[in-house]
């Protein structure tokens, strides 16, 4: 009877080493977002200390760590170049910083490094309330600095392109308390401003306009 033979496995293990030690620090870069294709975002040969014949020779390549490849290296220059323009709401939606992954990876000896672009917004989204019109029912006896929230205004874009305030129609009876939230996130309340007749006026037709950091 023929005796049993051991099974084996064999793996296969990529190591990643870096010329500065056993933590590699990320090399990172930014570029706007609506940027057109074919721009420049870095050139890599400083960080990577090396010249454009050895970035040649080792035959580096850039390897994207997150869904599509939205960049490319140039192996006769060093340089990133954007492949398509990066909408960044499209890419990231809600999540802030929005930061692509990628590795560049040069052959004899082997080396990975990791880089980090991430994408800056840009105002290119307006504000937005879910209707054109909002209707308020107020009895004419409701008391003087009375506050009625107001609906608050989507804007795809973050930071400094965010809403940044609310401005309302210019009249006598209402005016606006405008504040920040927690997380920075600005909204609005009406404010009655003076005593309500209606047999003087019986309906208000404001506007409430939500401006951004554009």
């Amino acid at each position: 009877m023929e005796a049993s033979r051991p099974s084996r496995q064999v793996v296969l293990f990529f190591i990643s080493l870096c010329s500065s030690g056993m933590w590699c620090e990320p090399f990172c870069y930014s570029v706007p977002e609506e940027k057109k294709a074919g721009s420049i975002v870095a050139n890599v040969l400083k960080d990577l200390k090396i010249d454009v014949k050895e970035l040649s020779a080792r035959r580096a390549q850039l390897i994207s760590k997150t869904s599509g490849q939205n960049f490319q290296l140039d192996p006769h220059s060093g340089n990133i170049i954007l492949r398509d323009k990066i909408d960044r709401e499209a890419l990231c939606g809600l999540s802030d910083p929005c930061t692509l992954f990628s590795e560049i990876l040069l052959e004899n000896p082997l080396q990975f490094f990791k880089i980090e672009v991430q994408v800056e917004d840009v105002n290119d989204n307006s504000p937005t309330f879910s209707k054109n019109q909002f209707l308020f029912e107020i009895p004419e006896q409701t008391p003087i600095n009375a506050h009625f929230p107001l609906e608050t205004a989507h804007d795809l874009d973050k930071g400094k392109n965010a809403i940044r305030n609310y401005i309302l129609s210019p009249n006598e009876y209402f005016k606006l308390d405008v504040q920040s939230q927690n997380n920075g996130k600005k909204y609005a309340e009406l404010v009655l401003a003076k005593p309500l007749d209606r047999e003087v006026i019986p309906q208000f037709i404001l506007t409430l306009e939500a401006v951004d950091g554009g």
